[in-house]
C-alpha cells in the first residue's frame, strides 16, 4: 500500500514505521522511506531503511511508565498541580481533586488568587513559593488537611511558576489528635491512680501510730477509772 502511494506520486518521500522478523526469529522495528524515481524503462521505488528498534522499545518503556504513572495518581489520595507566574493553573491531576469537590483538569486557567481569597494559609504559601522557596507545608482547605510540597520552576534563573504535590493527610491527623487525647487520658488516669497509692501508703503509715495512740489512751482511761 505504501509503495502504491509512491508511486501514484513520482518524487516525494514518504517514511513509515513497521516491524520485521529477521531469520532468527527476533522482531526489530524498521523506519523506511520511500521515493518514486521515473526511469526510461518505468518508474522505481527506491526504499531506505533504517533500524529503530532501542528507540521504539525506549519509546514504548516510556510509554508504559507514563501509564503506571498515571494509575498511581489516578488512585493515590494526592492532588499534582501547577501554576504559571501569575498563579493560575495549569495542572490539576490527582485522586485528592475529588476530595475538593472537584475534577482533574477543572480547575486549569482559573487563578489560585481567586479560588482560595478566603485561605489565607494556601495564599501565603503560594506567595513564598513564587518567590522561589522550596519547602513543604501543612495547609487546611475545606475542613481537609494536605501536606503540600512547593517546587517553584526556574527559567533562566526567573521563577517562571510553581509545580506542587499535595497528599490528603486527614485521616492521619485525626487518627494522631486522637491518640495524643488518648495518650492525655492514660496520664491522667495514671496520676490519679498514683495519687491513690500515695494516699493509701500515707494513711497505713499514720493508721499505725493513731491505733497505738489509741490504744495507749484507752490503757489511760481504764487505770484513771
Amino acid at each position: 500500500k505504501k509503495v502504491a502511494l509512491c508511486l501514484e506520486q513520482p518524487g516525494r518521500s514518504m517514511s513509515w514505521e513497521l516491524r520485521k522478523i529477521r531469520k532468527n526469529g527476533t522482531m526489530l522495528w524498521v523506519r523506511e522511506t520511500a521515493r518514486a524515481v521515473i526511469r526510461a524503462n518505468g518508474p522505481i521505488v527506491l526504499v531506505a531503511c533504517e533500524d529503530i528498534t532501542e528507540p521504539k522499545r525506549t519509546q514504548e518503556q516510556l510509554a508504559k511508565t507514563e501509564q503506571r504513572l498515571r494509575a498511581v495518581i489516578a488512585n493515590a489520595p494526592i492532588m499534582l498541580f501547577a501554576l504559571d507566574r501569575s498563579g493560575v493553573f495549569t495542572l490539576s491531576e490527582g485522586k485528592g481533586i475529588d476530595d475538593l469537590g472537584l475534577k482533574p483538569g477543572q480547575v486549569v486557567g482559573r487563578s489560585v488568587f481567586d479560588m482560595y481569597h478566603d485561605a489565607p494559609q494556601v495564599l501565603s504559601a503560594v506567595r513564598r513559593a513564587l518567590a522561589g522557596e522550596s519547602f513543604t507545608e501543612v495547609v487546611e482547605v475545606n475542613d481537609l488537611v494536605f501536606e503540600t510540597h512547593y517546587i517553584p520552576v526556574l527559567d533562566g534563573g526567573q521563577v517562571a511558576g510553581v509545580n506542587g504535590v499535595a497528599i490528603n493527610v486527614t485521616e492521619r491527623r485525626r487518627a494522631e489528635e486522637t491518640l495524643r487525647n488518648t495518650e492525655a487520658e492514660l496520664e491522667h488516669v495514671a496520676r490519679v491512680s498514683t495519687l491513690g497509692e500515695m494516699t493509701a501508703s500515707i494513711a497505713h503509715e499514720i493508721n499505725q501510730p493513731l491505733g497505738a495512740v489509741v490504744n495507749n489512751a484507752s490503757a489511760c482511761l481504764r487505770w484513771l477509772a
